[in-house]
C-alpha cells in the first residue's frame, strides 16, 4: 500500500497544483513567472508539495496517542497484545526514558573504547 501511495504522490500533488494555480510542475523549466500567467515554478511546487506534508502531519499527530511517549512503538507489542491481554509467562513493560537510554549507550561506548587487558573480555 506504501509502495502504491508513494509512486501515486507526484500525480496527486500534480493535480492539486492544476487546481491551484493551472500548472503542472512536470513542464516548468524557469523560475519565471510564465506569459500564461499561469504559476511560477515555486508556486507550482509549492501547491505540488505543501498540502500533502501538511496532510501527512496532520495524520501524524492523530496517530501520536497509539505510541509510547518515549520510545515509538505501538502499544500493542511488547507483553500485551492490541486487546490488552498479557503475553508471556514472566513478562512485563517498563517505560525507560530516553536520557537512561543515553545514559546506558555512553557506559556501553566507554567501556568499549577501553583497552582489554585480561583474556575474557
Amino acid at each position: 500500500l506504501m509502495a502504491i501511495v508513494a509512486a501515486a504522490s507526484p500525480f496527486i500533488g500534480r493535480e492539486i497544483a492544476m487546481a491551484a494555480v493551472n500548472a503542472s510542475p512536470f513542464d516548468r523549466v524557469t523560475l519565471d513567472k510564465p506569459v500564461s500567467h499561469n504559476g511560477s515554478l515555486g508556486e507550482v511546487v509549492f501547491w505540488a508539495v505543501v498540502p500533502l506534508t501538511a496532510a501527512s502531519y496532520l495524520f501524524q499527530v492523530l496517530t501520536l496517542r497509539f505510541f509510547n511517549e518515549d520510545i515509538l512503538t505501538f502499544r500493542g507489542y511488547g507483553n500485551l497484545l492490541a486487546d490488552g491481554a498479557v503475553t508471556g509467562t514472566a513478562s512485563s513493560t517498563h517505560r525507560v526514558p530516553i536520557t537512561a537510554l543515553k545514559r546506558m549507550r555512553r557506559a556501553a561506548k566507554k567501556d568499549a573504547a577501553r583497552p582489554c587487558f585480561r583474556p575474557p573480555c
